[in-house]
């Protein structure tokens, strides 16, 4: 005697529904991890290029003291100067290669990471100059709304809640179980007498079946709240990416204006020093000035950079193709 399982109505249906969700679960959970190796590379990548925008700040202000130096040791030779000056130059010389040299460590520590990380991306030689757009306000809000909106964790989140609900409701109507049918053939007294039945049977519900469909619904409740801890969450990282991104441009249009500033003054003392009004001392500290506001904007750029990509990144504004429902 063979005997089948028959499943009762509704309990196919909600089979097929929590596999669809399963489905889903499973699309945004992957789409959540590219999206966090797009913040990964962000961060590698900004990392070389504020690197590599030090490194070459610095050299030139190597270069300058080079030649400066060059300078000053032939007006020694001609007794237009006095051996101080090349001391007091070579001093600073000396101070800015060992900054340059420390740069350049950076860099190349930036590269080496960026490329076992990424091995697949070809990088060129050297980093290439870090850029900012100015985004306007408003741009900025509508991107913060987009990281809430298009959040593939939040959905993920919220398919899950929706499947342990469904599977919840599924064990729920395995508390009663499913009826098994079959036919059984007798023959009995040597074959003079030969039959057929339908036989059915019902498993009886019990205590383990109960306990089951307890344990789906608090599952089903966690999940809920797991969801609502995770919309909090990208709330706070959207807020948090809008403030960021907000005030790190502002910090980088004050570093500039500080940088230009710097660069002003310098160009105006050099004037002065080759007309012999002011000393190699007062030269020296304003070149210094000036490479170091010039390394503080090169900072506040990258890091308003830094704070603008992960807002992008994280609105899916940038690097990953989204649907047209804004998936």
């Amino acid at each position: 005697m063979q005997q089948s399982p028959f499943r009762l109505p509704g309990k196919a249906a909600l089979d097929r529904e929590a596999g669809a969700l399963g489905i889903e679960v499973a699309e945004n959970r992957m789409e959540d991890a590219r999206h966090q190796t797009a913040l990964l590379l962000s961060g590698y990548w900004n990392d070389w290029l504020v690197a590599g925008a030090l490194y070459r700040n610095d050299l030139d202000t190597v270069r300058w003291l080079e030649k400066e130096l060059s300078a000053l040791r032939r007006r020694v030779a001609l007794r237009d100067a006095a051996a101080l000056d090349v001391d007091q130059a070579m001093a600073a010389m000396a101070q800015a290669q060992a900054q340059a040299a420390n740069s350049l460590a950076a860099r190349e520590q930036a590269r080496v990471a960026l490329a076992a990380n990424f091995p697949e991306i070809p990088l060129p030689i050297e980093p290439p100059e870090t850029s900012v757009a100015m985004v306007p306000a408003q741009r900025l809000a509508a991107m913060r709304d987009l990281v809430i909106e298009r959040s593939h964790e939040i959905r993920a989140a919220e398919r899950e809640a929706q499947r342990l609900a469904v599977v919840a409701q599924r064990v729920r109507a395995d508390r009663i179980a499913d009826p098994s049918f079959g036919v059984r053939l007798f023959s009995e007294r040597s074959g003079m007498e030969q039959g057929a039945g339908v036989v059915m049977s019902m498993p009886l519900g019990g205590g383990h079946r109960r306990a089951a469909a307890d344990r789906a619904s608090a599952e089903g409740n966690a999940a809920q709240l797991e969801h609502m801890s995770v919309q909090r969450t990208v709330r706070a990282i959207a807020d948090a990416d809008l403030s960021s991104a907000t005030l790190r441009l502002e910090a980088w249009k004050n570093t500039d204006l500080s940088a230009q500033s710097a660069a002003s003054a310098l160009a105006r003392t050099e004037r002065g020093y080759q007309l012999g009004q002011i000393d190699l001392a007062d030269l020296l500290y304003a070149r210094r000035q000036a490479g170091e506001a010039r390394r503080s904007e090169i900072m506040a750029r990258s890091e308003a950079a830094r704070a603008l990509l992960k807002l992008e990144i994280d609105s899916h504004s940038l690097w990953v193709v989204h649907d047209e429902d804004g998936g």
